[in-house]
């Protein structure tokens, strides 16, 4: 089966299209065999006729041609004879070219010679703008105020900024651009700019700030458009553009297969700036900036937009004060914060076998953990008509809740061998079974919230951990944030034990067991009993308790857990920009000891992977269950081998290069060791 691309806008007004000698209907397009991949040279014309054609614009596009260099238009006048806007591919429709044709020629040079290509050519329509009900969200795929589309819906506005939404122009800037202008291609510009989503605009002031490059081609294009009288448009930054690119499917307009420019300048590196090839999703840093690529802008909208002005309001007959009055009420401090799990579960099904991926033990509760904030009221006041005094909020509460956030990873199948534990012919890992993993790593406050009710109930510990290396900071805010920093300098023995702790704690099973019979539960990681924690302890599969995920799971959960996903074969888990979503050597190691982002930083301060799990690149490296073997093949079970000496840590850390933080990438460590880069998330039955 055959199938075709139609190119170019809407086709409203065409009373007739001549290509390759050929008579074509009106309202119709050219069409392109993509299975062929062959492309009719030609020369195409259409003629305008009728005075509703009047103030649009025409359109010309192609396919890739192959080879390299630039794309060229040029509409030619019959009645002038000579080309009316040289290389540009749009046309703006006059009163004195009604009923005359317009010609276009489509050639590109480059190593493979010159290639002439087939056109579209249509009158578009600008895209009616939007009305949409205040109390009613707009969803990704949707059309904006603006006329794009949709394709990044802003749920944290602490992480990204006042705004709601953004939106994709529904088409590229006619041409390519080079980032900067000839005086700035190997100039590293002033300001902090970012490749994190929500940056773009004040990506896209920096390079065209007066200090900067005003004349910055791709900034300039992405500023310069404009759609249905809407002029705020910037260039994305990389993680916007990777946004746009993981939603390109639904987004109005098609994408070349190239390309595309981000706002992003690379920090490190003088002539660099980040930009996305669009057929597979790659990102690149190391773009000198004179590389020409496409631009397809965007712009961030509020779902209301906020008044621009508010009217007095008008005086009303009221009694007037009485300066002695007394308050009739006082305000009544909320309820705090609960840090401890309030749920209890008991496992429905004893499945049996191995703690593989594919144990599938079922629990019938999560624990939650409310974080409200305690409200204290604010002094009585005196001499004043005021009826009540206004409650203010106390120093900012330490919330537990993303410490125990869970999240369900639905059973799959694995067919495509991706490397690391995926490879191909290993069985046992290919069919993994439902599990619920921890979106967060484990957090100072869970760590220790569970270590004191621990050792106060018979649990022994070889390290007590500490709040996750990184500067102090001041004031009350400052402890807080310390607090949802990973737990580091703890070793596997303490994970596991501190798992069952947890898992006691909770109401649930615990995991790990001395013995075969799993009548003692592993309760002491110190290093007098390090043998029966590295080598002797049993793991009960139809346990419904806390425990450390297998090599097989925390690799499946940080790809999507989806092969058919595009985040599954991502650089690292969530983003093919590591910026994106990981502390790493660049962003956090690289940097004086006294600067505030130097360290370890508090989880889910980064974006998530598409399932919701933050950090799975980055921050600290983590702890899982099995033994590790250098070369794992098609015979290794799903939990490792049965014997060895170190454990599997992954993820990479707050210390290491991009290349450890790659989901692929894998390490181990001795399991008695601990340091300030290692900590751990856990998982449990669904």
């Amino acid at each position: 089966m055959k199938k075709f691309l139609l190119l170019g806008g809407v086709v409203t007004v065409i009373a007739m299209a001549i290509f390759m000698g050929c008579s074509q209907p009106a309202g119709e397009t050219d069409a392109l065999d993509e299975d062929s991949g062959k492309l009719p040279a030609l020369t195409g014309s259409v003629s305008i006729t009728g005075e509703k054609a009047v103030g649009k614009k025409l359109t010309a596009k192609t396919s890739a041609l192959g080879g390299s260099g630039a794309i060229a238009y040029k509409w030619t006048n019959s009645k002038e004879g000579s080309a009316v806007i040289g290389t540009r591919p749009t046309y703006t429709v006059t009163e004195d070219d009604n009923n005359s044709i317009i010609r276009v020629t489509v050639s590109r040079a480059g190593y493979s010679g010159v290639k002439n290509a087939s056109v579209t050519i249509g009158v578009v329509e600008p895209t009616p703008v939007v009305t949409h009900a205040p109390d009613e969200p707009w969803l990704i795929g949707e059309q904006g105020p603006a006329g794009g589309t949709v394709f990044f819906v802003n749920d944290d506005h602490d992480r990204y900024g006042n705004w709601d939404y953004l939106e994709a122009a529904p088409h590229d800037v006619p041409g390519l651009f080079a980032w900067a202008s000839n005086a700035f291609t190997s100039v590293r510009l002033d300001g902090e700019f970012s490749v994190d989503i929500g940056e773009g605009q004040k990506n896209t002031e920096l390079i065209l700030a007066a200090n900067g490059d005003p004349d910055a081609p791709a900034a300039k294009a992405a500023t310069g458009y404009e759609l249905n009288g809407f002029t705020d448009w910037f260039l994305p930054s990389s993680g916007e553009l990777n946004a746009m690119y993981e939603n390109r499917a639904v987004i109005n307009g098609d994408f070349a297969d190239s390309f595309y420019w981000s706002s992003s300048q690379n920090q490190d590196v003088n002539d660099e700036a980040w930009y996305q090839r669009f057929d597979n999703g790659d990102i690149y840093y190391y773009g000198n900036k004179y590389g020409t690529h496409y631009v397809r802008p965007v712009r961030a909208f509020l779902a209301t937009p906020e008044p621009t002005d508010t009217p007095e309001p008008e005086p009303t007959d009221s009694p007037e004060p009485n300066p002695t009055a007394t308050p009739t009420s006082t305000p009544t401090p909320s309820s705090t914060p609960s840090g401890s799990p309030t749920t209890s579960a008991t496992p429905t099904a004893t499945p049996s076998g191995s703690p593989a991926a594919s144990a599938s033990p079922t629990a019938t509760a999560t624990p939650t953990v409310t974080a409200t904030p305690t409200v204290t009221p604010t002094a009585t006041p005196s001499g004043s008509p005021t009826a009540s005094a206004t409650p203010s909020a106390s120093a900012t509460p330490t919330v537990t809740s993303p410490a125990t956030a869970m999240v369900t990873i639905p059973a799959g199948t694995v067919t495509t061998p991706v490397g690391a534990v995926f490879i191909a012919g290993r069985n046992s890992v290919q069919n993994i079974a439902e599990f619920k993993i921890a979106a967060y790593e484990t957090t100072w406050s869970l760590w220790k919230e569970v270590y004191d009710w621990a050792t106060a109930n018979g649990y022994a510990f070889e390290n007590a951990g500490v709040e996750g290396h990184g500067t102090t900071g001041t004031g009350a805010a400052a402890a807080a944030n310390r607090t949802l920093r990973p737990v580091t300098t703890i070793n596997w023995r303490d994970a596991i034990v501190w798992c069952n702790a947890y898992s006691e704690m909770s109401g649930r099973e615990p995991v790990y067991y001395a013995d075969t019979g799993y009548t003692t539960v592993l309760k002491n990681s110190t290093n007098a009993n390090a043998f029966s924690v590295d080598y002797a302890a049993k793991v009960k599969t139809s346990a419904n308790g806390y425990r450390l995920p297998t090599e097989a799971e925390w690799e499946y959960a940080a790809r999507g857990g989806d092969q058919d996903d595009a985040q599954w074969n991502y650089t690292y888990s969530g983003s093919g920009t590591i910026g994106n979503v990981a502390w790493y050597s660049v962003n956090s190691y690289d940097l004086t000891s006294s600067d505030p982002a130097y360290g370890v930083h508090p989880v889910g301060t980064k974006a998530a992977n598409g399932k919701g799990i933050f950090d799975m690149s980055g921050n600290v490296f983590e702890w899982c269950w099995d033994f590790f073997i250098s070369n794992i093949d098609t015979s290794t079970p799903a939990t490792g081998p049965a014997s060895g000496v170190n454990r599997v840590r992954r993820g990479g850390g707050w210390n290491y290069y991009a290349s450890g933080c790659e989901v692929a990438s894998r390490y181990y460590d001795y399991p008695g060791n601990a340091g300030l880069d290692i900590g751990f998330r856990v998982v449990c039955a669904p």
